[in-house]
């Protein structure tokens, strides 16, 4: 079963809170439907929820340079509960784009033009950023 992460420490679902579970298996239903939507492909990596009450960001995609551990996607439990349900999705779908572009050797960053790209073409938020709002400004030659 996925893991669950509360207060920093995994959890197995199986004795995770009920309201967790839900959204957590929620989450991998919309990751799996666009990753075969977009990109024909298998939706594979952990999704994490974390009890943390982010104030800056909705979700990050994680991954280790040296390959230390797989890569995961990571929100926060706390703060998605105060957004609504196709908010918290775009979030999700703007760290599979991530995730995408990642896995498959293409520039992923938010400042990358070809993630900007990708962003718009599957309909995913650009990141707030003011680094992220500038390469949509360039990307889109505005």
């Amino acid at each position: 079963m996925q893991q669950l992460s509360l207060f920093g420490d995994d959890v197995n679902l199986n004795i995770a809170p009920r309201p967790y579970h839900k959204e957590l298996q929620d989450l991998y239903d919309y990751a799996k439907e666009q990753s075969y939507r977009w990109w024909n492909r298998k939706f594979d990596i952990q999704i994490v929820l974390t009890s943390a009450d982010w104030r800056r960001q909705n979700g990050c995609y994680i991954h280790y340079t040296d390959n230390s551990r797989p890569p995961f996607i990571k929100m926060s439990a706390v703060k998605n509960a105060r957004r609504s349900k196709e908010e918290v999705y775009k979030t999700l779908l703007h760290e599979l784009v991530h995730w995408h572009m990642h896995t498959s050797g293409l520039p992923c960053k938010d400042t990358d033009e070809d993630f900007v790209r990708e962003c718009i073409r599957v309909g995913a938020p650009i990141s707030g950023t003011k680094i992220a709002r500038e390469a949509l400004r360039k990307t889109m030659n505005i």
